[in-house]
């Protein structure tokens, strides 16, 4: 595989029936992840994998040159279709395996984790890429308990142009490379894989055969093809979709959280989830529903209610702030006199006055202990000593 020689592999890090994943190092972009098909497969299956991973790496690098917030961003792809790799940002962990290590997270950590999920499947859906079906592998952290969250948006983990409704097309006037039609009646035939527009300049509104129509009239954003037949079951396709990726993501939180799969017939799940805050068992519960009309219709409504949730410890840690201020004050206020006294008590002056004291207290515990009860003379014993002196005869001279 002729990846440029400034990358330095260092190990397989994942490896399918038809792909591996590389651990390399860069000396300007740091530690990178490498993906590159499997040598070990048949020459008719791996031709099969290259041309795949070669188109993938074209619509990875589209993708990323729109900066999309928490999309992985490729930084190369092979210019070989012979011998196609694609370069991507590396992250250390990704949910797969924290699934299969038996990490368990937090609600609050999980729901933070899907809410840039969610930002990210919103992005590429507005600018014509549609998740297909989500992969935990796809969902990478810079860290576990902390940090960012990206998704990869690797074609053959489930992502793909959107033809339901609009695809991107080039400014140039060029379809993006390897279009896979959702609705192949008629599209196929009308918009065949890298079919190129004759003009360069396309007018705001153009019609072409089968009444599907160019629209570029929204400045700053990619022209698109709109196509009208089968609408109603091409959004009832894509409803099943969203809702097929929230239910995964929905999986994913369970396992996570409980350290076993979800199984719709388990009654312990059910147990489980109550366990939760409301805040937290709220999105679980309409996201693993049993009635599928139960269930989230759009990334959107989800996303409301995890930054929902997230919000509410938000708000109770502000009203909880004045009481923690109050009490670090005093606890300052207290640290700072203890501190206070023990340098007055270890000083030449306080050790003085604390022998002083001693030998005061000392002292006291030898001087005896004046009478309880004071006791006054009476009559008698005042006048006893002159009845004595009368009672004594005078001598004769």
């Amino acid at each position: 595989m002729a990846i440029p020689d400034e990358y330095k592999i260092e190990e397989v890090v994942r490896k399918t029936e038809n792909m591996m994943a590389c651990r390399a190092d860069h000396p300007i972009h740091g530690t990178v992840i490498i993906y590159m098909p499997d040598d070990a497969l048949p020459s008719e299956a791996a031709a099969t994998v290259k041309r795949h991973l070669y188109q993938s790496g074209i619509q990875m690098r589209s993708i990323s040159q729109l900066y999309l917030p928490f999309v992985t961003r490729t930084l190369e792809v092979s210019q070989n279709p012979n011998e196609p790799y694609i370069i991507t940002e590396y992250s250390k962990y990704n949910l797969e395996k924290l699934i299969n290590e038996d990490v368990r997270l937090k609600p609050k950590r999980i729901y933070q984790i899907f809410s840039k999920v969610l930002q990210a499947i919103m992005s590429l859906s507005e600018n014509g890429w549609q998740t297909d079906r989500l992969n935990p592998y796809q969902i990478k952290l810079s860290d576990i308990h902390e940090g960012d969250v990206t998704i990869t948006a690797l074609l053959s983990a489930g992502f793909q142009p959107t033809v339901t409704g609009t695809i991107p097309i080039s400014k140039g006037g060029r379809l993006s490379d390897t279009v896979t039609p959702q609705t192949e009646k008629d599209s196929a035939s009308v918009f065949p894989p890298t079919q190129t527009l004759k003009d360069n300049t396309i007018e705001k509104t153009q019609t072409l055969k089968n009444g599907i129509t160019i629209d570029q009239s929204h400045s700053g954003i990619e022209p698109t093809v709109t196509l009208p037949q089968d609408a109603a079951l091409a959004g009832e396709k894509e409803l099943r979709l969203v809702q097929r990726n929230i239910y995964i993501l929905g999986g994913l939180a369970y396992q996570l959280l409980f350290g076993e799969k979800y199984h719709l017939s388990d009654s312990n799940a059910i147990v489980n989830i109550r366990k939760l805050s409301a805040q937290w068992r709220t999105v679980l519960d309409k996201a693993l529903s049993p009635s599928i009309e139960d269930r989230y219709e759009s990334y959107e409504s989800m996303l409301r209610d995890i930054e929902r949730a997230l919000s509410r410890n938000k708000r109770i840690a502000i009203a909880v702030t004045p009481l923690v201020v109050l009490l670090l004050i005093a606890g300052g206020l207290f640290g700072y006199r203890q501190r206070h006294r023990h340098q007055i008590m270890t000083s030449e002056a306080g050790q003085a006055i604390k022998n002083f004291l001693d030998i005061v207290d000392k002292t006291e515990s030898d001087f005896p202990e004046p009478s309880s009860a004071s006791q006054e003379p009476n009559d008698d014993s005042i006048l006893k000593p002159f009845d004595e002196i009368a009672a004594t005869p005078a001598k004769k001279e």
